[in-house]
């Protein structure tokens, strides 16, 4: 019966947009004739065996759109058989589907504000509900992290230099694990 070997997704891998299902497929004696996948969830079958396109030396790969499922954990199975009718379906990866981005809120409001300070201070905090999230990054090169909690999620951004008279405009940025910017 043929061998398998789940390549991509990675165990626990936290993917969003569309899943490249890459599978190694061995069978030396008759060949590999069809090899398939399915997606599951705890409360069992979600797809239909579904064809997966043969690579180049032994690989197989199908593209799956994560859009079209609840954001959550689950596993692809896959189904290989070979040209004598042996079948391995004994492979299954578990990985995360995370679709929503980061929800970002500001707590220091200094929009459309006049603000006469040397040190302007950023605070805020930010939810993520799947995973775990990069730092917060900041598009001023004027400020810097002064500090972050990922349990809380509360952050603060400081400037320690003079900024001339005018209108000051910041963007905060997280990203998380799966790709997902606010």
């Amino acid at each position: 019966k043929p061998s398998v070997g789940i390549v991509r997704p990675v165990f626990n891998q936290n993917v969003s947009g569309n899943l490249l299902v890459n599978v190694s497929v061995n069978e030396t004696e008759s060949g590999v004739s069809s090899v398939y996948n399915r997606m599951e969830n705890g409360s069992g079958n979600l797809t239909l065996w579904t064809s997966m396109t043969e690579g180049p030396t032994g690989f197989w790969t199908y593209t799956l759109s994560t859009t079209a499922f609840a954001d959550g954990f689950y596993n692809v199975t896959i189904n290989a058989s070979d040209f004598t009718g042996n079948e391995n379906s004994s492979q299954k990866q578990q990985f995360e589907i995370d679709n929503i981005p980061p929800f970002l809120n500001i707590i220091t409001q200094l929009e459309s504000q006049n603000v006469s300070a040397l040190n302007l201070t950023i605070n805020g905090t930010v939810a993520e509900t799947n995973k775990v999230l990069n730092n917060p990054q900041i598009n001023d090169t004027r400020f810097s992290l002064g500090s972050y909690n990922s349990s809380s999620g509360n952050f603060t951004f400081f400037n320690y230099s003079v900024i001339q008279d005018g209108t000051v405009s910041v963007r905060i940025n997280f990203t998380d694990d799966a790709g997902n910017s606010n």
